[in-house]
């Protein structure tokens, strides 16, 4: 049966409770839980995507809701008197989080293929384009990396975008030039994982300006 559970807090951080979600399949009977007391049932996924609304013993709100997507795949979002709750799919800080490890991800991965590529000699993937220029553009990439998630910077996440959107462009182009035929797979890749960091541009605004409320410049 699956499960989530989930702190709540209240608004300037003081107290803490619990939420624990379980429901049976796909997303039957979602039994809501508040400090291990039962607080309401959501019949089905119909009836979650619409969203229901609990009101807490302390008064609070919460909002419950399934959001689902061809390409994101399904996210419970969970506000608590508005404001999201941590670990749900609509906190900025996870999908913040999400944007800067693909980041690592993609620019670890051709940092390898590209040295391996070329220390190696490996023929198959010169001939398929990766080589010494690809593991350039991976050890930049895990620079942009870095500075989304250390440093919160929008500017590297916009770069780190517009290079990956010139990244599929070229995966496009390139065999069509040649008289082949683009690699699908690696398209697909491209625009799930371009949607991922696209997603973590409004969320880094956002932490960006909580923190600045909360530790104003002077």
């Amino acid at each position: 049966m699956p499960r989530k559970e989930f702190i709540l807090t209240n608004a300037n951080g003081i107290g803490m409770q619990y939420l624990t979600l379980n429901w049976k399949g796909n997303y039957k009977n979602v039994v809501v839980a508040y400090n291990n007391q039962e607080i309401g049932v959501i019949a089905n996924q119909k009836e979650l995507k619409h969203g229901r609304i609990f009101r807490l013993p302390d008064n609070s709100s919460l909002s419950i809701s399934l959001e689902s997507g061809f390409f994101s795949g399904s996210k419970l979002n969970i506000l608590h008197d508005g404001r999201p709750v941590e670990g749900a799919g609509n906190d900025p800080y996870q999908i913040w989080k999400s944007a800067y490890q693909i980041i690592y991800f993609v620019g670890g991965l051709s940092l390898l293929a590209g040295a391996a590529a070329e220390l190696f000699a490996i023929e198959f993937l010169l001939n398929i384009g990766i080589n010494i220029f690809v593991a350039i553009f991976g050890i930049m990439f895990l620079a942009l990396g870095y500075m989304v998630s250390s440093e919160k910077s929008l500017t590297a996440l916009y770069l780190a975008i517009i290079l990956y959107v010139l990244d599929a462009i070229s995966l496009i182009a390139f065999p069509i030039m040649n008289g082949g035929s683009p690699a699908i797979g690696g398209i697909v890749i491209h625009v799930l994982f371009t949607m991922q960091m696209v997603k973590g541009v409004p969320a880094l605004q956002q932490i960006r300006a909580q923190e600045s409320q909360q530790y104003p410049a002077y």
